[in-house]
């Protein structure tokens, strides 16, 4: 099971990944993929990308819909 959070700082994104006993954070910055962030990091890690993608934009987009409820 792998476990990611993400804040958002403006200028970069901290992704805080949990994977059974490892913790990796992660820095993105603006304008930077996820994928592109990911291939600056171990061959174990990359195994993971799909995942990891998959989750970091359901994440992405879940924080864009609760800032646009609370501007609404």
């Amino acid at each position: 099971m792998i476990n990611i959070s993400t804040c958002n700082y403006g200028t970069h994104t901290a992704v805080h990944i949990r994977s059974g006993r490892r913790d990796l954070q992660l820095v993105m910055y603006s304008g930077q993929t996820v994928e592109e962030c990911l291939a600056m990091h171990s061959r174990d890690l990359r195994r993971h990308a799909s995942r990891i993608i998959a989750q970091t934009e359901f994440i992405e987009r879940a924080q864009a819909q609760m800032k646009e409820k609370a501007h609404a």
